[in-house]
């Protein structure tokens, strides 16, 4: 049958157009808006669980990175440190097949971006790269000059940051003896470069995790 055919019965049993039982619907708005609220709470609730993960994250993330930073420091100036007097030991008595063992067993670790012992005429020694030694050492990325002066006149046995994810330090130390001397000995510094990147990117995880259940027990 053509639609235009088709016939609507009303409540008397009378028929009415197609057109006309168009213009009598009446769309349940009161119901919808009724059930409104029922639909908005859920997403009510759970954007607040995510403003208040998004505020957890951000408040523990920052003093997070900050102690890891920190712990990092504390860790690898003492490592530096017995590094530092254990190469001098060895160079004191003209060892330098031991100190260049030592240089390697601790280049091991690939977050070390540079290590080397640098003389007083301003080259490099050892190294955990091939490539630097007997070269100058304003080759290597990150290593100033000044620094190094500055480290030998006023020693310091810490590393210091360097941006965000870099950790530099210059450990003055005494190297071989100087020929035709008693106890002379010449002096340089160890110049260490630790990429942090790693570190706090574990941090980082860890806590977008806590932060991850934390949202899923709001919801």
């Amino acid at each position: 049958m053509p639609d235009s055919a088709r016939t609507t019965t009303d409540a008397s049993g009378g028929s009415i157009p197609p057109s006309r039982a168009l213009l009598n619907f009446r769309f349940p708005m009161k119901s919808l808006f009724q059930s409104r609220p029922r639909f908005l709470l859920p997403l009510i609730l759970g954007a607040m669980a995510l403003v208040g993960s998004v505020a957890i994250t951000w408040i523990r993330l920052v003093p997070e990175l900050a102690d890891v930073r920190r712990a990092k420091t504390l860790e690898l100036s003492f490592q530096v440190y017995v590094l530092r007097n254990s190469l001098s030991d060895l160079l004191a008595r003209d060892q330098t097949d031991l100190a260049e063992r030592r240089i390697a067993d601790a280049s091991t670790n690939p977050q070390l971006t540079a290590l080397a012992v640098i003389g007083g005429e301003g080259k490099v020694k050892f190294s955990n790269r091939i490539t630097w030694i007997h070269r100058e050492a304003s080759l290597i990325e990150g290593f100033q000059p000044s620094l190094a002066a500055q480290a030998m006149a006023t020693p310091t046995e810490e590393l210091l940051p360097k941006g965000d994810t870099l950790l530099v330090g210059y450990f003055p130390l005494e190297l071989e003896p100087i020929p035709g001397t008693l106890r002379g000995r010449d002096r340089g510094v160890l110049f260490v470069s630790y990429d942090l990147s790693s570190d706090l990117a574990a941090s980082r995880h860890q806590v977008l995790i806590k932060a991850g259940w934390f949202f899923g027990y709001q919801l």
